[in-house]
């Protein structure tokens, strides 16, 4: 049933109830305009203001009464922006565009406060379509304003979080991103230490942080500390409120701070992992919307931060197995125990994670581990357990006794079930240790023990790294050990087969070295060899067995047996080498070899030489430049017909020049010309100047044979002529002959006209000297000669010689009677022991020195 409603004509406006009705209708229109929660404003066609609801002079800051009748433009639309909005919404409304229209702006109240409004408004027409007024509504939007901009600066700072992935590069974007959308006036980010014990200041902005500020003690009751150790953010309005709760920051704070500050923990899935503290400009209130706003900031970085530590656990993890893959490969090639312990500590460990470790080795009694190497400590503190019984109650020994290994989470974990040893740990910053025995089969063999700075989980993969670890290293050791032992078995016997003693002759000083390859233990048959020859002469010699074992060590024996009885024949380089070859070609079994040989006359300095297949000697002048011996050669042992002669050749030597013969192991590499290994050479003695022949080989076994480059045996000998020798004299090993021997050397140093007390002196210490041979020599009774042989150079240096077996004075010719008589005549006195007999060496300087 629908109710009768009149025509609009036949209303007499008059009526009563009309006029009723009509205010009824006015007074309820009134009603709801002001029920509205928002402003309302009705203006003319012009702007100017008509009417207003109380919601909108409360925006404005105007009374009714100021408002109504105010012409366009309006005091409250003065922000530029707003006003353009406005302008543009009127016009559309004008031009019938839109019948409604809209826009958002800033609304300036009288007191100069911004509000953040929504405006809809409409064209009020008349019947002829004209526009004569307008109508809207006015809508603070301010509270979602600012929630739409904090959602804007935290998506912000997502975006910029989320393509970071490394720590350091998270850490900055944080600390610009959360300047740039709290606008604070410091801000900082505190991270725990390695240890965990701490939290350390790592970025910061505006707080004045030092660089060395110091770490916060995780249990310090202070906002950081206890935001990061309770998982909650801490708000302060101002200085008074934080100490309040706070009041051992106290001293942190300057008397007159009274900033607002906040401490936030930056949250992952596992807890926190860093902690956000925020200083304010001004004493503040946050409200909820803030303190939510300040807690989304912390999570959006939390996540972005374990994010970060998620990949860099991942990446340090493929590094760490990288470099254990490659300590593993390289333990493959090691040859001794303490290299073995050099890569397992220094490479291995850490990439473990270890801060430190060490490895011992049990003695052959079992009854103690013997400290092998260590890394990560300082030698004092590794001093106190370089040997420790087995039967110490300590995880080491624990380990390796019950065979199987130990693992010490953390200090609760040492203090459990080693409370001894809880200060050490503490003393040495450790938090974790992990004993591992080292094993082979089912014995121990010893013991690797890893420190770690920080507590650890040793779960399934960690104990298996780490036992994996421990079982390589032992089989290494082992493996190392077998080689070591074998090697110097080798080497012994190489050394067995080399001459035990060479000739010494005043005119002469002779070094030599044999160095074994890098490859293999089996014995090489590299040797040389100097030898006295029957005329005065000295045979000086270095030759190389092709190949190596047992044949070759053999061969190399043979040959140089051959080559001594060959060069006592006195008939020269060509001659030796052409019998040498000869000998090579008639014995069965032999292999080819190479040789270089030469002869040198110590009253001339003339030097004959002669290789077969060898690499060249080198002359080495006392001063200028050193040059390689081509000449003389031939081609290598069993290649050349019998027939043929092998060439020779000279050069004469100076006082002070050396000559140096050696193998092919010295210069010779898999992957370079031969060409360059002799530049090397050449290079190296250059540099030696006038050094001593011991100081030469050193020098040559270190930049030219370096053990790292070369895979060959080394045999070098380096020859230095002293000057002419002269032959003095040689009589009969018997008393009445003394005086002979006083006659010929004081004859002979008149020669040299040396001073007449420098000659007084020499004469009385070779007649003491030979006084000593004749009582000690020979007490066997068998007839025997002694020589007396004399050079001079920069010193006047006299040898005399016997052949006997010295028996006096304990068998030792330096205790003889008359020794400290000689000693004191003489600036120098050696004695060199031969088993074909003795030489006493007396040497005076020329310069006017005398005995000690």
């Amino acid at each position: 049933m629908s109710e009768h409603v009149p025509p609009l004509g036949s209303i007499d406006r008059r009526d009563p109830t009309f006029r009723d009705e009509l205010e009824h209708a006015r007074e309820l229109r009134v009603a709801i305009v002001e029920a509205l929660g928002d402003g309302f404003i009705r203006t003319d066609a012009n702007g100017t203001i008509l009417e207003v609801n109380d919601a909108f002079c409360r925006m404005v800051g105007y009374d009714a009464d100021d408002v109504i009748g105010l012409a366009s433009p309006h005091p409250w639309w003065r922000d530029d922006e707003a006003h353009r909005a406005l302008e543009a919404a009127l016009v559309s409304l004008r031009d019938h565009a839109h019948r409604r229209a809209g826009f958002e702006g800033d609304l300036v109240g009288h007191d100069g406060g911004r509000l953040h409004v929504a405006a809809d408004l409409a064209a009020l027409r008349s019947s002829d379509g004209d526009v004569v007024g307008f109508v809207g509504t006015i809508k603070d939007v301010s509270e979602r304003a600012a929630a739409d901009e904090l959602a804007e600066r935290l998506t912000s700072l997502t975006e910029q979080l989320a393509p970071q992935l490394r720590e350091d590069e998270v850490l900055d974007v944080i600390l610009d991103g959360v300047f740039d959308a709290v606008e604070p006036k410091g801000v900082g980010l505190l991270l725990p230490t390695e240890d965990g014990t701490a939290l350390s200041p790592r970025r910061h902005r505006g707080l004045g942080w030092s660089e060395d500020e110091p770490p916060l003690p995780l249990d310090a009751d202070l906002p950081p500390t206890r935001a990061f150790r309770e998982g909650t953010a801490f708000f302060f309005a101002d200085r008074d409120r934080m100490l309040e709760e706070f009041p051992d920051v106290r001293p942190l704070l300057n008397e007159r701070d009274h900033h607002a500050r906040a401490s936030l923990p930056l949250r992952g899935r596992h807890g926190p992992t860093a902690v956000l503290h925020l200083l304010f400009p001004s004493s503040r209130s946050f409200t909820r919307r803030q303190r939510s706003f300040l807690r989304d900031i912390a999570d959006r970085c939390g996540l972005a931060l374990e994010r970060a530590g998620l990949y860099e656990a991942q990446r340090r993890d493929a590094e760490r197995a990288r470099e254990l893959q490659l300590a593993f490969a390289e333990l493959a090639g090691v040859a001794t125990p303490a290299a073995v312990a050099h890569i397992v500590l220094h490479q291995a460990v850490p990439a473990l994670g270890g801060r430190a470790g060490s490895i011992s080795l049990l003695d052959e009694a079992r009854t103690e581990l013997r400290l092998l190497s260590h890394a990560g400590f300082d030698e004092g503190s590794a001093g106190g357990w370089d040997v420790l019984p087995i039967g110490a109650r300590l995880p080491g020994t624990d380990a390796v006794r019950e065979r199987t290994p130990i693992y010490l989470e953390d200090r609760g974990s040492i203090a459990e079930r080693y409370p001894d040893q809880v200060e050490m740990s503490r003393d040495a910053g450790d938090r974790a240790w992990a004993a591992l025995p080292l094993m082979h089969g089912v014995q121990p063999i010893g013991l690797l023990f890893v420190n770690f700075a920080a507590p650890q989980p040793f779960d399934d993969p960690q104990r298996l790294s780490l036992e994996t670890m421990a079982d390589r290293a032992a089989s290494a050791i082992d493996r190392a050990r077998k080689y070591t032992h074998e090697h110097d078995v080798a080497v012994t016997l190489q050394h067995s087969l080399l001459p035990a003693d060479l000739v010494s002759r005043p005119s002469v000083e002779i070094a030599t070295r044999y160095e074994a390859g890098a490859e293999g233990l089996d014995v090489g048959g590299d040797w040389y060899d100097a030898i006295g020859l029957p005329d005065g002469r000295i045979a000086l010699t270095v030759g190389d067995v092709v190949g190596r074992g047992l044949a070759a060590a053999a061969t190399m024996g043979h040959l140089r047996s051959a080559l001594r009885a060959l060069a006592l024949r006195g008939a020269g380089p060509s001659d030796v080498l052409q019998g040498l070859d000869e000998f090579a070609q008639a014995a069965s079994g032999t292999h080819m070899a190479t040789v270089a040989y030469a002869e040198l006359q110590p009253t001339t300095g003339e030097l004959a030489y002669a290789c077969a297949g060898h690499p060249p000697p080198v002359l080495l002048p006392r001063s200028g430049h050193p040059r390689l011996l081509e000449d003389g050669r031939s081609p290598i042992l069993e290649v050349q017909p019998g027939a043929e002669p092998r060439p020779s050749a000279t050069v004469h030597m100076s006082e002070g020049d050396a000559i140096v013969l050696y193998t092919d192991g010295l210069t010779e590499r898999r992957d370079e010309p031969l060409e360059t290994g002799l530049h090397r050479l050449l290079e190296a003695l250059a540099a030696a100047g006038g050094s001593e022949p011991e100081a030469i080989c050193d020098l040559l076994l270190q930049r030219v044979a370096s053990p790292g480059s070369r895979v060959d045996d080394v045999a070098l000998l380096c020859a230095r002529f002293q000057g002419a020798t002269s032959h003095v004299v040689t009589v009969p090993a018997r008393a009445e002959a003394l005086a002979t021997v006083r006659a010929a050397v004081d004859g002979w140093l008149e020669d040299l006209d040396p001073s007449s007390a420098l000659r007084d002196d020499l004469v009385l210490a070779v007649s003491e000297a030979s006084a000593n041979a004749v009582e000690h020599a020979y007490r066997n009774g068998g007839a025997g000669e002694i020589t007396i042989e004399g050079t001079k150079g920069r010193d006047v240096v006299l040898r005399v010689i016997d052949h006997g077996s010295w028996r006096g004075s304990g068998g030792d010719p330096s205790r003889g009677r008359g020794m400290h008589i000689m000693r004191s005549l003489v600036d120098d006195m050696e004695v060199e022991r031969r088993a074909d007999g003795t030489t006493i060496i007396l040497r005076r300087s020329l310069d006017g020195g005398g005995g000690p």
